[in-house]
């Protein structure tokens, strides 16, 4: 069992032998000083502040607000008052609600030790990946118009290549240390998804009702493709009519059948060395 924690546990000498993120803004020190310096929202995040209270669909629309990561620590603690942790039949431990939510509502955010994402095995379970910097996903976000502090403080970078650069991330580690968020399971048809928001000048990675949830019922969240895929080798037991699970056993029941008419083909070619596949 993981150490309960409700934080971001930061260490600084983790990073000082990385390189500077390319997407890092260039007001931020290197390596950084702490996870407000690393994990600092920028550009269109400064409209997604979840105000100083959790368990509710607050969005606080003050591009300067004064609300603290420590606040929303604080009105967090009181978790176990609207889930509670049990063993379930076949998947592990769980998390079931108390009481009923409404879509929208943020019930909670990932906890875990902030730690450099290498690149190389890092395909734990419990990791959550956080851009850091501006996306470079979003290029647009230097034509963002805002007055929000948390928009980059500088003009686009000269060279219009480094959007094409992995994308800078680091990793929120739950595996050692983390709180009762890394227990939701998977399902396909999740009543939860994972979302980027901010508290104040910090991005956070928060769980938000996709749906109404009833009292009573396991809460779940889908992990997305890169876990359960039709390119991954994990296997979805959701039992969901969207199971992504099914759908792979469609899709290798399709290969395969098309495979099954390629050699058909290939059989009746002539003129091809052999091993070489006719184009279908």
């Amino acid at each position: 069992i993981p150490q309960q924690i409700n934080d971001y546990m930061f260490d600084r000498s983790i990073f000082a032998s990385y390189e500077r993120p390319h997407t890092l803004p260039p007001g931020n020190t290197w390596p950084p000083r702490d996870v407000y310096n690393l994990l600092r929202a920028v550009g269109s995040e400064g409209g997604d502040c979840i105000g100083d209270t959790c368990y509710t669909d607050t969005i606080c629309r003050n591009h300067r607000c004064k609300h603290t990561f420590e606040q929303l620590k604080a009105s967090t603690h009181n978790w176990q008052e609207h889930f509670w942790l049990y063993k379930t039949a076949d998947r592990g431990i769980g998390v079931r609600t108390k009481r009923a939510w409404k879509k929208g509502d943020v019930l909670g955010w990932y906890a875990g030790e902030v730690i450099a994402d290498t690149g190389k095995d890092c395909t734990g379970d419990y990791y959550m990946e956080m851009s850091v910097g501006v996306p470079s996903r979003l290029p647009s976000l230097y034509e963002y118009e805002s007055d929000s502090e948390y928009e980059p403080d500088d003009t686009p970078p000269s060279n219009p290549t480094q959007y094409a650069q992995r994308e800078a991330t680091v990793l929120i580690d739950a595996s050692r240390k983390g709180n009762w968020i890394r227990f939701i399971n998977h399902s396909c048809d999740a009543y939860t998804d994972f979302c980027i928001r901010r508290v104040g000048p910090l991005r956070i990675m928060i769980i938000e009702a996709s749906k109404d949830i009833p009292a009573a019922v396991e809460l779940s969240v889908n992990y997305g493709d890169e876990y359960y895929g039709k390119d991954t080798a994990r296997m979805c037991y959701c039992g969901t009519k969207k199971c992504v699970s099914r759908f792979r056993e469609d899709w290798e029941r399709e290969m395969g059948s098309k495979e099954k008419d390629r050699k058909v083909k290939t059989k009746s070619c002539s003129g091809r060395k052999k091993g070489r596949k006719p184009k279908i």
